[in-house]
């Protein structure tokens, strides 16, 4: 595939965006079957570049990501309050300790 295109897997799991030689490449909507949902850039598949997470739980990230983490400048908003700061591979160096999105925090530092 190349150019924009919706695909839709047996999972349930939805992308409607940008495809260059087969890959998520470009901006894209990806839509997960338990309600997460991600818009924002993809590179080779990845979330890469500037994006928006919405967690089926109620959290939401906005900022930059790398190789589907967080990384960069970015804002996690949970029920318990929000995180805002620079985050490597998914973690964030708090008063409190590790946070972390889309990692274990215990393997963070």
């Amino acid at each position: 595939m190349h150019g924009e295109s919706e695909v839709r897997w047996a999972n349930g799991n939805i992308y409607i965006g940008d495809f260059i030689d087969g890959a998520l490449t470009g901006q894209g909507e990806y839509r997960w079957a338990d309600g997460d949902v991600y818009i924002g850039d993809f590179v080779d598949g990845a979330r890469t570049g500037q994006g928006e997470f919405r967690g089926a739980d109620g959290g939401v990230y906005i900022g930059g990501y790398m190789n589907n983490r967080p990384q960069g400048h970015g804002v996690f908003w949970t029920a318990n309050g929000t995180l805002e700061g620079q985050w490597n591979d998914g973690c964030l160096l708090t008063e409190n300790g590790w946070a972390s999105v889309g990692r274990d925090a215990d393997t963070c530092g």
